[in-house]
């Protein structure tokens, strides 16, 4: 039964969002279709969830849900943080070479988020600044601003170790997609009908397949951040809502848990499999396995997802 409120299809679909999630990090873009696969399609996965969280959080208009949000976003971070904390360590302590030197490490990490958490701080933040912007006339004109910021961040910025930072983080990624989820809802875009939807979808897939080879014949592969992504995750979440299909219920808690726990199993598996096709399946089947069986935990539930 699907959650009140809240379309049981999304939670589907934020599952396959998942998939893609992990294809990013199991697979390189060597080939045309690995480039397509993981810099092109898989990159409006997490657009997709900031929008969605985005289009659900701007109907809470006090503070008090402010401070509900960010408390249990920032537990469920800590949480994670804890269940990766032999890797965090790990890296704190390779890159240290004295006591304040992993003090700053350990505070740069939880401000960054490790490897993939990258996304909850950036969400923590984003939300806060959405909440505080909300009421400006100009907070979508801003969004777009930032957005377009981070872009050409991107795309000038030599990649290196740290060069992501420069763009994919709460100001000009985060906040921006948040800005756009709560645009769909204020403009009732759910309102449209499906046809128009789907033009929209057709339409805005075929712009981010040109963007996509014209960044893959320019050889561009610090992708994060696309023009058309956000639209095309758009046009899916708004389909996504339209839908009336069944789907489990653990959907929701599954989607959540594979995002999160996906990472274990490519740090433990990546060593024995030197297929990347055969480590993206080895990836996803573990991390699906392992967030159905524990979702129906009540207390795995209520920290980790």
């Amino acid at each position: 039964m699907a959650t009140p409120g809240r379309s049981n299809t999304l939670d589907a679909v934020k599952v396959l969002m998942a998939f893609l999630v992990i294809s990013i990090h199991t697979i390189t873009p060597g080939t045309e279709f690995k480039y397509f696969l993981t810099q092109v399609i898989a990159r409006i996965a997490v657009p997709f969830f900031f929008i969605s969280a985005g289009y659900f959080f701007s109907s809470k208009n006090d503070k008090n849900e402010l401070f509900k949000t960010t408390i249990r976003l920032s537990l469920l971070y800590l949480a994670w943080c804890l269940f990766y904390s032999p890797f965090i360590i790990t890296d704190v302590y390779n890159s240290s070479n004295s006591f304040f030197s992993a003090i700053g490490n350990v505070t740069y990490l939880l401000l960054k988020g490790w490897r993939h958490m990258w996304y909850m701080p950036a969400m923590i933040f984003a939300v806060v600044l959405y909440y505080y912007l909300k009421d400006t006339k100009l907070v979508y004109f801003i969004a777009i601003i930032l957005y377009a910021i981070g872009i050409l961040v991107q795309n000038i910025t030599p990649q290196s170790e740290y060069s992501i930072l420069y763009y994919r983080n709460f100001l000009t990624f985060g906040f921006p997609l948040i800005a756009i989820g709560s645009f769909l809802r204020v403009a009732k875009l759910s309102n449209q009908s499906i046809l128009r939807l789907v033009l929209a979808l057709v339409v805005t897939t075929s712009m981010l397949a040109v963007e996509g080879l014209i960044r893959y014949k320019s050889a561009m592969y610090n992708n994060d951040m696309l023009i058309f992504a956000p639209s095309v995750a758009a046009a899916i979440f708004l389909l996504s809502l339209k839908s009336t299909s069944n789907f489990p219920a653990e959907c929701r808690s599954v989607a959540s848990s594979m995002y999160f726990v996906h990472f274990l199993f490519y740090l433990t598996l990546k060593g024995f499999i030197s297929n990347e096709y055969e480590l993206f399946a080895a990836v996803s089947a573990a991390s699906i396995l392992f967030s159905f069986y524990l979702g129906r935990l009540r207390l795995y539930r209520l920290i980790f997802t």
